[in-house]
């Protein structure tokens, strides 16, 4: 009986150690520690290398500027979180005739000091749709 103990314990603690190492970072991650983290300047990388380069500014009065080909796009931004997953809602970006509508909620896939990586499953495309970022220092 003792064996059989120590294995389902060994089993336990391979699970926990697992399931820990596969965790999100905005897991339990406040409101209002995004908008901290977001706050500044963010270079979007381009994919394929041919788009033309993009800088997402966001502020603390929940506005957030993209800049595009030396054009500003002025919209706003709310954040928010639950215990499994953070989101920012952009609203009230004008929609260039050709290009993406980044209007809508993104789901935060990994927020640090160097990196955002934003995803979004927007109805009626085919795919998710993510975006990827380094901190402007």
């Amino acid at each position: 009986m003792k064996p059989i103990r120590q294995f389902s314990g060994l089993v336990l603690l391979l699970c926990f150690v697992a399931l820990y190492s596969c965790s999100k970072e905005e897991y339990f991650k406040s409101e209002s520690g995004i908008k901290k983290q977001l706050e500044g300047s963010w270079s979007l990388i381009p994919i394929p290398r041919t788009n033309p380069d993009q800088n997402w500014a966001f502020d603390n009065n929940d506005k957030m500027t993209r800049s595009e080909l030396n054009v500003n796009y002025t919209g706003d931004f709310t954040v928010s979180t639950s215990l499994t997953k953070a989101e920012i809602k952009l609203e009230n970006f004008t929609v260039v005739s050709g290009s993406f509508d980044y209007n809508g909620t993104w789901e935060i896939v990994q927020l640090d000091d160097d990196f955002l990586i934003i995803a979004n499953d927007r109805e009626g495309t085919s795919g998710i749709k993510e975006l990827e970022f380094t901190k402007k220092k």
